[in-house]
């Protein structure tokens, strides 16, 4: 009887130490996200950044969006705006480079899903650098492209929630040759999320 009493408290013992050690990783890896130093670069920062009061996020009420096994924490419309004009994240379009080159969000970088490219601005970026990553549908690219970015080390790597039109539609910065009149497509191309 011992015996059973003592192997049942060594197994509830070891899944808690499990519980704890897990949790204070995963805190840890979420305290380790910190805001872009534009010392480094201003790559996919605002241009143009205007004074908003200080305001709290309360990350935990974020939405997760599951991208081919990765979490993702899906990032609302009104903080992504916050972290944007407060340069409080980088911006990525994970869109293809025409899509991008058309309209996208102003001082945004281009890095198309899944990976980017061989001279990706993304690397010159912190690992631990908060990023929104978007892009039309409204998650998919923006999804594959922050997956990827986290599977390489990045814990601050998030997608735009509602993707681009709603941006483009309530007249936040953007920039493109299409700036001045946007036109955005119906659907979203996919032809660079299979390479």
């Amino acid at each position: 009887m011992r015996r059973r009493q003592y192997l049942t408290t060594a197994v509830g013992a070891i899944a808690v130490t499990a519980g704890c050690t897990s949790n204070a990783t995963t805190q840890a890896i979420t305290a380790d996200v910190r805001d872009p130093d534009p010392n480094l670069t201003e790559a996919g920062l605002a241009p143009d950044p205007i004074d908003l009061p200080e305001r709290e996020v309360d990350e935990s009420q974020f939405t997760d969006y599951n991208s081919e096994g990765t979490e993702i924490q899906q990032v609302p419309l009104d903080v992504a705006y916050y972290w944007y004009h407060t340069r409080k994240a980088r911006f990525v379009d994970a869109r293809t480079a025409e899509r991008y080159n058309q309209v996208h969000v102003k001082g945004a970088i281009s890095s198309p899903a899944p990976d980017g490219t061989a001279d990706d601005p993304m690397n010159d970026i912190g690992d631990h650098e908060r990023i929104v990553t978007y892009c039309m549908c409204p998650h998919y690219l923006s999804g594959l492209r922050a997956a990827s970015r986290q599977n390489s080390g990045n814990a601050g790597a998030y997608a735009l929630y509602t993707g681009i039109r709603p941006w483009v539609d309530k007249g936040y910065p953007i920039g493109g040759v299409e700036a001045e009149e946007p036109v955005l497509p119906e659907e979203e191309d996919y032809s660079n999320a299979d390479k």
